[in-house]
């Protein structure tokens, strides 16, 4: 009886010091822009689309060629969908002036323009983060695209730590958001 309290405490003792770290959050952001602004009378921003290796809380990495990694103690603050939509109104709202603007889904209201956007790809590597994005300018008064497009940004990763790799991220963001911008 006596082994088994003396190996009883023991054990609890152990799974003490075994405690984990607590996980980091992140949230992705936009680069203020200071150049001239065009005028959009409205727009509405989404929906947002992300592959589904991305949709989840932890950050994703690649780690190798066709091998990624979840970051246990590494992750996002809110919905990655959610973040990467507010990141590109905050952005939009950077390069553009609109009359109105609206995130999806949007409750009473009828916007002329819609932007929709696919995240295919968004992560980062050893020594560079790429984002992959497709858009679609739809003019939903006369039912029809205005232009679809594709592109693929790719920025190098300084040497540092997560937040470095977030930063990079936030600038990919900032790059789509004026590549967006270029079709108004």
């Amino acid at each position: 009886m006596k082994k088994l309290i003396c190996l009883l405490i023991s054990l609890s003792l152990a799974g003490c010091s075994f405690r984990s770290a607590p996980a980091n959050f992140y949230r992705l952001d936009v680069e203020p822009s200071c150049g001239e602004k065009k005028e959009v009378s409205e727009l509405g921003v989404g929906p947002i689309a992300i592959a589904p290796y991305l949709n989840r809380q932890q950050i994703v990495t690649q780690s190798a060629d066709y091998q990624f990694k979840l970051n246990e103690k590494e992750r996002w603050i809110e919905p990655l969908s959610s973040n990467i939509k507010t990141a590109l109104i905050h952005g939009l709202e950077n390069e553009l002036q609109f009359g109105a603007l609206y995130s999806y889904p949007w409750l009473g209201v009828n916007p002329s323009l819609q932007l929709k956007v696919s995240i295919e790809e968004f992560h980062c590597r050893v020594n560079s983060c790429a984002l992959s994005a497709e858009w679609t300018l739809i003019d939903r008064a006369n039912k029809g695209n205005i232009i679809s497009n594709r592109k693929r940004f790719v920025r190098d990763l300084p040497k540092g730590d997560f937040t470095t790799k977030i930063e990079v991220m936030s600038k990919l963001l900032s790059d789509l958001t004026k590549e967006m911008a270029k079709v108004f």
